[in-house]
């Protein structure tokens, strides 16, 4: 049985517990679909379509390292995918795949249909709390924002996230083979897709701007937000990962609502960060 792994808005290497599961189970092959009909039709913007792309290139090379290929494969709308997916796993012989769950309506729709064709173990891998985990006394989802935090955090009191390590070590790879349907736009230049780049905002946020982002974060003329954003909704870092690194400098932060960290922390994530 031959093992990949299926990246959609999970484009990280480190901190990413479904691809971790699939090498562990022998895979070195890794797909991702690039649906721009799709995500054109859900009005993605320009800009985040070039990041996305100079993302997959990064992504690519780095998996190349450790002897994993990234097959980035182009597509049109996710109701074409399992026929698609099921033929790119049979010219491969794929028989298994590991990804990350997406909670949209078409996201959910092109899983169910996959899953018919060809075994998909699905992980909720991108957010904190899966999805109906924190509901109301009588079974039903929270309709006030308040009593929901309260819930929340009553569930993960006391815990302090962490990750499995990697297991892979680097070896030499022939050079990854970029796509030539991309745009290359470079409108995104200004974002760095690098991973030592993007660590660097991260602890440079936390260390220098978290506690004060509660006063900072409504003046423009103040450079007060994390600027995190756009490596969310790619799964460039996950809530989780983001949350184990506060947890670092602030151990208590799930534990003191009231402190100025935990603010951004909630505000930031969003339903990523608090699920549903």
């Amino acid at each position: 049985m031959k093992t990949a792994f299926w990246f959609r808005r999970d484009l990280r290497v480190y901190g990413n517990e479904a691809l971790i599961d699939a090498v562990n189970e022998g895979a070195q092959d890794a797909l991702f679909f690039y649906c721009k009909s799709q995500w054109l039709q859900h009005n993605v913007a320009s800009i985040q379509l070039d990041l996305l792309e100079r993302r997959l290139i990064e992504l690519g090379k780095q998996l190349n390292e450790f002897g994993i290929t990234l097959h980035i494969i182009e597509a049109d709308r996710f109701a074409t995918l399992p026929a698609l997916l099921e033929n790119v796993c049979k010219e491969k012989g794929i028989t298994r795949l590991y990804a990350n769950k997406e909670y949209e309506v078409n996201e959910i729709a092109r899983d169910d249909a996959c899953s018919q064709r060809l075994e998909l173990k699905l992980y909720d891998g991108d957010v904190i709390a899966k999805p109906g985990t924190v509901l109301t006394g009588s079974g039903e989802m929270f309709k006030v924002f308040t009593p929901f935090k309260k819930a929340w955090l009553k569930c993960f009191a006391g815990q302090h996230f962490h990750f499995p390590s990697w297991p892979l070590d680097k070896r030499k790879q022939a050079e990854f083979a970029e796509p030539d349907f991309f745009s290359a736009t470079m409108e995104s230049e200004k974002w760095p897709v690098d991973d030592n780049a993007i660590v660097a905002i991260v602890n440079r946020f936390i260390k220098d701007k978290l506690t004060d982002y509660k006063e900072d974060r409504d003046f423009p003329a103040i450079k007060g937000t994390s600027g995190l954003s756009p490596y969310l909704a790619l799964g460039v870092v996950s809530p989780k990962q983001l949350i184990a690194q506060i947890q670092l400098h602030y151990p208590e932060v799930l534990e003191n609502p009231s402190k100025a960290e935990f603010c951004w922390s909630m505000r930031s994530y969003g339903v990523s960060f608090i699920g549903t």
